[in-house]
């Protein structure tokens, strides 16, 4: 039998049987922040648990803020989702608060 080849398909969370999720506590603590600040952004990962894309959604504009957190999420190893009893690509959308009073993920 041949190998399968590789699902290119990010899932969206819709789909999959499992979100993904950090496999440590993201270190967004150590941002400083208005209290409060909310950034909204678009995580492709791989069926690895690798961030392999971040898009912004809200606010438009870059900034330290969200360059900050950008760097947090592209550092951070995810468990990734699954589907059907396998690790997948996942494309999720992630709101992240900064600064005193900030949740988690």
């Amino acid at each position: 039998a041949l190998p399968q080849a590789p699902d290119p398909t990010y899932y969206s969370a819709r789909d999959l049987d499992t979100y993904p999720r950090p496999g440590a506590p993201l270190a967004l603590d150590r941002i400083a922040a208005d209290a409060g600040t909310s950034i909204r952004l678009t995580l492709l990962i791989d069926e690895g648990g690798r961030v392999n894309e971040i898009k912004l959604v809200e606010p438009a504009a870059q900034g330290p803020l969200q360059e900050a957190v950008r760097g947090v999420l592209a550092a951070t190893r995810f468990i990734p989702g699954r589907k059907d009893g396998r690790a997948v690509k996942s494309r999720v959308l992630l709101d992240v608060t900064v600064g005193p009073g900030r949740r988690e993920p």
